[in-house]
C-alpha cells in the first residue's frame, strides 16, 4: 500500500498536492460542514482518545504548507492562468535529452504547486534551492517514471536541478520569482488562516492533539528528510517567555509564525482548564444561520453541566480580497444558535451568538459556556422579558418627564 501508492501513485498525480498526503485519498471529495459533523459524531462515539496528527516525521509536507497550497482552491482561476504564465517564462530553461523533457510537464507542474507551499517569507537563498532540488530529486524517482532510486536517470535529473536553480535565480529568472511571490504572498495569507482553523478543530474535537516537533510556528517542510531538520527550540522559548502581544498586533506581523504558537497556548489552556469536557465530553454540532453560514464550523464539547463553544471559519477569499489583507468580520452575516447552552457575551442575543460581534482579529474562537436546562432558560427568558418591560416603562416614563418640561 505505502509503496505502491503513497510512494509511486502519489508522485504521479498532481491535480492537487495536498490531497497526496499519507493516508490519504486523493479521489475523495471534500468533505461540507455536515460531512464533518457525523464523522465527529463518530469519532466521538468510538475514538474519543485517539491521536489526532496534522504532521509526522513521514508526512508529505508540513502542515502548513498543505494550507497555503489548499488556498489555490480559492483562487482557482487565477492559478491556471499564473501556471500558463510561469511556463511561458521558464520555457527556455527547460531541457530536452533523447528527446526526454526535463523536467516533465507533469513534474513541472508538481514542482511549482511545491513552491507556493514552501517559499520562503523572505529572500530566496541557496539553501532553499537546494533543498528544492533535493525534494525534486525524490518525487522523480519516486513516481518511477522518468527516473527511480533503481535506476536513476542522471540526464533527467540534471535536467530538473537546472531548471530549479535557473527559476530561482533572481538575475536569470526575476520576472518569474516576482510573480510567483506576488501570488505566493496571497495564498501564504489565506493559507496561515486555514491553518488557525485547523489548529482549533485539532485542539478541540474529540481525541487527543498531536503537535509534531518544530511546527509549533509556521511549518513549511518539504518531505523526508526535510522535515527532519534540527528545529530551533531555544527561539521558541524565548518567543513563550516574553509572552504575547495582544492578537491585534501578532495579526500585524503574522508572518512571522508568534501568531500561530500564541493561539496553540491559547488551545492547550483550555484543555489543561477543561479537561474532563475534552477528554470526555460529548460532541454537539451547532446551527449556522446567515448569509455567510457556509464560512462557518460551530460545535461544543459537554460534559455534564459544562460545555466547551467552538467556532472556526473556512474559505477566506471573500473576506480577505482574494488573499490581499488580513480579514475583517464586521460584515460576516452568520449567528450560532446556541440552543440551551448558557453563554455570557456581549454577543449573545436570543441565544444566538453573532460572529460579527463576536470575531475581532482571529477566524477562530474557544469560549467556555454551560448546559442550561429547560427550566433554567425559561427562567432567564422571564428575566429578560421582565427587564426589557421595565426598561421600556423607564423610557416612556423619561420621554414623558421631558415633555413635561
Amino acid at each position: 500500500m505505502a509503496k505502491s501508492l503513497e510512494d509511486t501513485a502519489f508522485y504521479r498525480y498532481h491535480r492537487l498536492l495536498t490531497f497526496n498526503e499519507v493516508g490519504g485519498n486523493p479521489a475523495a471529495p471534500a468533505l461540507d460542514v455536515a460531512g464533518f459533523h457525523r464523522k465527529m459524531l463518530d469519532r466521538a462515539g468510538r475514538r474519543t482518545h485517539g491521536l489526532i496528527a496534522t504532521a509526522t516525521h513521514d508526512t508529505k509536507r508540513g502542515e502548513d504548507a498543505r494550507t497555503r497550497i489548499l488556498a489555490l482552491t480559492e483562487l482557482s482561476s487565477e492559478w491556471a492562468s499564473m501556471v500558463g504564465r510561469w511556463k511561458t517564462f521558464n520555457a527556455g530553461l527547460v531541457s530536452t535529452n533523447n528527446g526526454i523533457r526535463s523536467p516533465s510537464v507533469a513534474d513541472e507542474y508538481m514542482l511549482y504547486q511545491a513552491l507556493i507551499g514552501a517559499l520562503p517569507f523572505d529572500d530566496i537563498d541557496h539553501t532553499f534551492v537546494a533543498r528544492m532540488q533535493s525534494y525534486a530529486e525524490k518525487a522523480c524517482r519516486e513516481a518511477k517514471l522518468q527516473t527511480s532510486w533503481l535506476n536513476p536517470d542522471a540526464a533527467y535529473e540534471a535536467g530538473v536541478r537546472q531548471f530549479l536553480a535557473g527559476i530561482l535565480d533572481k538575475h536569470q529568472s526575476s520576472d518569474f520569482i516576482q510573480s510567483l511571490k506576488t501570488f505566493a504572498r496571497r495564498t501564504s495569507l489565506i493559507g496561515a488562516l486555514n491553518s488557525l482553523s485547523q489548529i482549533t478543530l485539532k485542539a478541540t474535537i474529540p481525541g487527543v492533539p498531536d503537535f509534531y516537533q518544530g511546527t509549533e510556528l509556521w511549518d513549511f517542510s518539504l518531505v523526508d528528510p526535510d522535515n527532519r531538520r534540527p528545529v530551533d527550540f531555544t527561539a521558541r522559548e524565548a518567543i513563550l517567555d516574553a509572552g504575547f502581544a495582544d492578537m491585534s498586533a501578532l495579526t500585524e506581523s503574522w508572518t512571522d509564525g508568534r501568531i500561530k504558537l500564541a493561539w496553540i497556548h491559547h488551545l492547550l489552556d483550555m484543555r489543561a482548564r477543561h479537561a474532563k469536557v475534552f477528554a470526555d465530553g460529548d460532541f454537539r454540532p451547532l446551527t449556522v444561520e446567515g448569509t455567510h453560514r457556509r464560512h462557518v464550523i460551530a460545535f461544543a464539547r459537554t460534559h455534564r453541566s459544562e460545555a466547551i463553544v467552538v467556532v472556526a471559519l473556512r474559505h477566506f477569499a471573500p473576506f480577505t480580497d482574494s488573499g490581499m489583507m488580513w480579514p475583517s468580520f464586521d460584515k460576516l452575516d452568520a449567528c450560532v444558535d446556541l440552543g440551551n447552552l448558557t453563554l455570557i457575551h456581549p454577543a449573545v442575543m436570543d441565544q444566538k451568538l453573532d460572529l460579527k460581534r463576536l470575531l475581532d482579529h482571529l477566524p477562530v474562537t474557544v469560549l467556555a459556556a454551560r448546559v442550561s436546562t429547560r427550566s433554567e432558560i425559561g427562567r432567564a427568558a422571564r428575566l429578560k422579558q421582565k427587564f426589557q418591560k421595565r426598561n421600556n416603562r423607564d423610557t416612556v416614563e423619561l420621554k414623558s418627564h421631558k415633555t413635561a418640561n
